[in-house]
């Protein structure tokens, strides 16, 4: 089920960058990111009033500024930016970077085929994004590279500091106060929040209540019982819903040696699993 439910986010999460450039592209990356966090965090807060209480809010702010305020805006600024397609892949770099911070923070060596898979991964989006055919801006690049390691830090917190219970209360305050953050900045960088047209607001609706709500409730819950470097090759699944979903929408073509690059990540995600599905009977055993 947890496996299950890792799954379930990345590949709505993917969805956001065809989403956005068909039915957002009218709002600034910040005004999409306000837009999204406060109305998600606020339903779900509604839905676990009495836990609310229970949290910490100083943590419950710092994860909100990592993983809605810092990666929402990074994360549109990409889709607002690049190809869905190109823009998804980036995000193929979560793993790598999640081995390396684990090994840098918590002195944790990471395992060698995992490692590999990695790497595997990065040449994957080399391969996607230099292409000549490939409408590539630097900002929207360096956008995606800001959302990899957000989300990288974000996660890892998340986990650490995650209660035992009130996982509605602990997500929807987390986009709520990453929402808030956000706020003012939108004001005062974007002017007032514009119009919203029948269009946007089908968007904004699929954005709140599918990529958000349900998104990020899968990923806390699955990241519950899942360790973190398994979560970040879960993660590169939300390339491929980006590349299905650009092809389907937006009718995005990428050439050949895209489509090997694309195919070179998903047999990363996979050999990642089987490395670290591996290990584990083991471990149970001695457990017990």
């Amino acid at each position: 089920m947890y496996w299950l439910l890792g799954v379930l986010a990345p590949a709505v999460w993917g969805t956001t960058y065809v989403v956005t450039q068909a039915w957002l592209n009218d709002l600034g990356p910040l005004w999409v990111s306000v837009l999204r966090a406060l109305p998600a965090g606020l339903l779900l807060m509604c839905l676990d009033l009495k836990s609310l209480r229970h949290m910490d809010m100083r943590r419950s702010a710092m994860l909100g500024a990592l993983n809605i305020s810092v990666f929402f805006f990074f994360l549109f600024t990409a889709a607002l930016r690049l190809p869905s397609g190109v823009a998804g892949t980036l995000m193929a770099l979560t793993p790598l970077t999640t081995l390396l911070f684990l090994w840098w923070w918590q002195r944790q060596a990471p395992n060698p085929i995992q490692l590999l898979c990695a790497f595997g991964g990065l040449i994957g989006v080399g391969v996607v994004i230099f292409q000549p055919s490939s409408q590539i801006d630097p900002i929207g690049v360096a956008a995606s590279f800001g959302a990899v390691v957000s989300l990288t830090v974000g996660t890892f917190l998340a986990k650490k500091w995650s209660p035992p219970k009130g996982i509605l209360a602990f997500t929807g305050l987390q986009l709520f106060l990453g929402g808030m953050l956000l706020l003012p900045l939108a004001f005062l960088l974007e002017g007032p929040m514009p119009a919203l047209n029948r269009e946007a607001m089908l968007g904004l609706l699929w954005v709140d209540l599918v990529n958000t709500a349900l998104g990020y409730l899968a990923w806390f819950i699955a990241m519950r019982r899942l360790p973190v470097s398994a979560l970040s090759f879960l993660a590169l699944l939300s390339p491929v819903s980006a590349v299905i979903s650009g092809r389907l929408v937006l009718e995005e073509w990428f050439t050949p040696a895209q489509y090997a690059g694309i195919a070179m990540v998903l047999l990363s995600v996979t050999l990642a699993q089987f490395a670290k599905a591996k290990p584990q009977p083991k471990m149970a055993q001695q457990a017990s």
